[in-house]
C-alpha cells in the first residue's frame, strides 16, 4: 500500500519558516493486518521506503506502485491544463494538454486543483477530471488517456463543469458548478472553502441509464436506513462510497424523529462513552 505526503515532518510541522524546503513525496507504507491498527501519524521519517516528488503538493493527481501524475499549470497562474505522467524515479513518461485555459471560465484566484480522482478497481485504472471541465478521463497507461464520461450541457448560455465526480458499479455521483445559479450549501449550512462552491448534485444511474439532480435543500440521498444525516459521499475507496463526520456535528444536527430504525444511532449518539471529537465514516455499498 502507497501513500502521498505533503513532505512536513515533525519539525517542519511546528516550524512554518522552513516551509521552502519541503518537497512531497510517496512512501510505501508498512505492512497492517488492519487500518484500525494505525494509531499515530506517519510522517515521511518513519517510512523506510520513499521517493521524492519535485513539485508542490496539490500538483499530485494520483499515485500507484510505479508512478504518480502531476498536474500542469497554464503559464504564470493556477489554472490546469494538463496532466504529466512520472515513475517513481521522478523520470518524466508523458505530458498531456487536456484543456485549453482561456476556455475556463472561473477566476483564476478561486479555482481548484485536481482535486478528484480514484482508483477503477475493475479496470485497474485510474479516473481523473480538470475541475470545471466537462469531460472525466482515464489514465489507460503512462501514455495514454481515454476520455469516458462527458457532461452534456442543456444551456450553453451558462458556464457548466464538474467540480467533483465519484463512481461505482451502481451509478455516478457528480458535484456541478454553473456560473450564475445559486450555490449548494454543506449540511452545516456553510459554504465550502473550495471555491467556487458546486450548484448542482447530480447522480446518473447506470441501469436506468437516467440523470437526476437531487434537490439542493435536501443535503444529498434521504437517509431511510436509520433516518440519521442525509448522504452525498465525500471520497471512496474501491467501490464503496463514504462520508465523514465527528460526532459532535452528529449529536448538534441529527433530527430525532423517535422512530424504531433511528434506535441504534440515538444510542450510539448519547453513549457518554463515546468522544466529542470522534469520527464516523458513513459508508454506501453497491
Amino acid at each position: 500500500m502507497y501513500c502521498a505526503l505533503s513532505g512536513l515532518d515533525q519539525d517542519n510541522k511546528k516550524d512554518s519558516t522552513t516551509f521552502n524546503d519541503i518537497r512531497p513525496c510517496i512512501g510505501e507504507l508498512p505492512t497492517l493486518d488492519t487500518m484500525l491498527t494505525i494509531q499515530n501519524y506517519i510522517f515521511p521519517e518513519n517510512l523506510p521506503t520513499k521517493y521524492s516528488i519535485n513539485a508542490d503538493a496539490s500538483q499530485i493527481v494520483g499515485f500507484s506502485s510505479s508512478g504518480y501524475m502531476l498536474c500542469d499549470y497554464a503559464e504564470g497562474s493556477k489554472i490546469p491544463k494538463g496532466i504529466t505522467t512520472f515513475n517513481l524515479r521522478g523520470d518524466t513518461l508523458c505530458k498531456f494538454i487536456l484543456a485549453d485555459a482561456k476556455d475556463i471560465n472561473v477566476s483564476p484566484d478561486t479555482i481548484t486543483r485536481f482535486q478528484t480522482f480514484y482508483w477503477n478497481t475493475d479496470q485497474d485504472r485510474i479516473n481523473f477530471l480538470i475541475p470545471y471541465r466537462d469531460t472525466v478521463y482515464q489514465l489507460s497507461s503512462s501514455h495514454s488517456i481515454t476520455p469516458l464520461y462527458a457532461l452534456h450541457k442543456d444551456n450553453q448560455d451558462k458556464p457548466t463543469g464538474l467540480r467533483s465526480f465519484l463512481e461505482n458499479p451502481n451509478g455516478l455521483f457528480m458535484g456541478v458548478f454553473q456560473k450564475g445559479s445559486p450555490a449548494i450549501y454543506n449540511w452545516l449550512g456553510w459554504l465550502d472553502d473550495y471555491k467556487p462552491v458546486i450548484t448542482h448534485r447530480v447522480v446518473y444511474l447506470k441501469k436506468e441509464k437516467k440523470t437526476y439532480a437531487l434537490p439542493k435543500s435536501s443535503g444529498g440521498f434521504i437517509n431511510d436506513i436509520d433516518d440519521g444525516l442525509p448522504f452525498w459521499p465525500d471520497g471512496q475507496t474501491d467501490d464503496c462510497v463514504y462520508m465523514i463526520r465527528t460526532v459532535t456535528e452528529m449529536r448538534e444536527t441529527v433530527k430525532r424523529t423517535g422512530s424504531s430504525r433511528q434506535k441504534d444511532l440515538i444510542k450510539f449518539l448519547d453513549d457518554p462513552k463515546v468522544f466529542e471529537r470522534d469520527y464516523v465514516m458513513i459508508v454506501a455499498r453497491p
